[in-house]
């Protein structure tokens, strides 16, 4: 037995000779592949990018404008657009598979389809170099914004202090925020586009801004007559269309939040060119010499207007003999009254209680323009015709 174990002895330290010779000659000979791959690398690197040795480091210049233009370049940025493109939507895939929605988002082939508002589809398919707000990974070693972040001891945050300030949103969560912000801000323009185009009078205007964010754009709307838009321009609103509602700023400073429903808009755009005609005629009365008796931007009398409130007022001529009440409804439309003094009616009753010649004076009254007759262009000329039919001469 202790002559087999001594024999088995011998044979392992013959073997295990031969296994690190043979070892050495691996690493030998892959030290020499290693060293003649680098060789060709470095002789194929010269060959077409600008490379200089400096000390013990090799320094190059790998930008594309160092090689000019060989066709492969062209081929390289496409594949890299791919790779990004393939690995961007499969980032999407996660997120659209992670969020929770009222309508699940649906990844088919290379599409996600969302539904951001009703009957409204959007579609997130591989061509997001379209995207302009993508922040780009930044470095893991660059300091946070706030200076609580960089602060050891005690006074750090924690773990859940910091997680909490961290942006948590994803990129199909921005995606979707665009989108939404694009249909808002398509739907504004649509309706403002249909108002304009159906309506001649009052005329409504456009002016959108240029310098916009990528949630929220900003338009001014101004609502005037033609032919007296330095008189009454009254109406101007200021709409900040974001990413679900609207916020309408107005010229006195109340701010009003619309939904992302188009029909709320239109409705509160018409009531907006109600008012602007009873404006109108107020601003009007001032340049004619009248005198403004009463005016109110929600009548309570008289119908019910399916749309917003009716607005009413009453001038008086210079002298006091003639008076108009102009009540204009966004649905009901515009009546207009003119009141004359009583001793210009001749078929006025006569009082048992009235006996007295100085109450002739007073006004009697009011009898209703048939305002579809009237000769002028707009309401506000037409205003102006009867204003000035009803003014003495001096």
């Amino acid at each position: 037995l202790i002559s087999k174990k001594k024999s088995l002895a011998t044979a392992a330290q013959l073997l295990l000779k031969g296994a690190e010779k043979l070892s050495k000659s691996v690493a030998e000979n892959q030290e020499n592949r290693r060293q003649r791959d680098f060789n060709a690398e470095l002789l194929r690197l010269r060959s077409q990018w600008k490379l200089r040795k400096v000390g013990d480091k090799i320094l190059g210049d790998l930008s594309y404008r160092s090689a000019g233009t060989q066709p492969w370049h062209v081929k390289l940025e496409a594949a890299q657009n791919v790779l990004l493109c393939k690995e961007i939507f499969a980032q999407l895939s996660r997120e659209a598979v992670q969020i929770k929605s009222q309508i699940p988002h649906i990844v088919v082939k290379n599409q996600i389809i969302s539904q951001p508002f009703p009957g409204q589809i959007a579609d997130d398919d591989i061509r997001v170099q379209q995207l302009s707000s993508v922040v780009m990974p930044h470095p893991a070693s660059a300091p946070f914004g706030h200076k609580r972040l960089r602060l050891a001891g005690p006074m750090a945050y924690d773990k859940a202090e910091i997680s909490n300030l961290q942006q948590s949103e994803g990129l199909l969560e921005k995606i979707i925020k665009q989108a939404k912000h694009i249909f808002l801000r398509s739907r504004t323009a649509r309706t403002i586009d249909s108002l304009a185009s159906r309506i001649e009078d009052p005329q409504i205007q456009a002016h959108w801004s240029n310098i916009n964010d990528v949630y929220e754009s900003s338009v001014k709307v101004l609502i005037t007559s033609h032919g007296y838009e330095q008189i009454c321009k009254s109406i101007q609103l200021q709409l900040n269309i974001g990413v679900e509602q609207i916020r309408v700023v107005h010229r006195d400073g109340r701010v009003i939040t619309l939904s992302h429903q188009e029909q709320e808009l239109q409705d509160f755009l018409l009531s907006q060119m109600s008012q602007h005609q009873v404006h109108a005629v107020q601003q009007l009365a001032k340049v004619m010499g009248w005198h403004v008796l009463s005016f109110s931007n929600h009548v309570g009398l008289g119908p019910v207007e399916s749309i917003g409130n009716a607005s009413a007022i009453t001038v008086a001529s210079p002298n006091g003999e003639y008076a108009i009440s102009v009540r204009n409804g966004p649905e009901s439309g515009c009546k207009v009254l003119v009141q004359f003094p009583r001793n210009q009616i001749k078929d006025l009753p006569k009082s048992d209680v009235v006996q007295d010649t100085k109450w002739n004076q007073l006004r009697g009254p009011h009898k209703e323009v048939n305002w579809s007759k009237m000769e002028g262009r707009n309401f506000v000329y037409k205003m102006e015709l009867l204003m000035a039919a009803l003014t003495p001469c001096l």
